[in-house]
This record gives structure tokens, sequence and C-alpha cells, in this order.
């Protein structure tokens, strides 16, 4: 079990002192990984919208 090493709750002794770091980088990744996936939706959006609708109007 990992909750129970000695080794874990040393580890979180130790990385108390950067919590506000450990926050930030989880933010950061959640981020980078949320935009990447907003690349494909925001394209079909312009693709549907405004290339689509001017083709049919022809």
């Amino acid at each position: 079990m990992v909750f129970g090493s000695p080794t874990f709750w040393r580890f979180l002794r130790y990385a108390r002192r950067y919590k506000r770091y450990i926050i930030g980088s989880i933010i950061c990744g959640v981020l980078k990984f949320s935009l990447a996936l907003m690349l494909p939706y925001a394209l079909g959006k312009v693709l549907d919208n405004i290339i689509l609708d001017d083709i049919a109007f022809e």
C-alpha cells in the first residue's frame, strides 16, 4: 500500500514547500491538453459556419 509507506509521507513533507509550484504545474498541464483539444473544435466551427455556409448559398 502506497499511502502507508513512510517514504510517501516523507515525500509529502518535502513537497509541502513547493505546493504553489505543483498546483501551477497541474493547472498548466490541464490547460495545455485542453487547448490541444480546442483546435479541432474551432476548426470545425469555422468550416461549418463560414466556409460551408458560403458554398450552400451558391
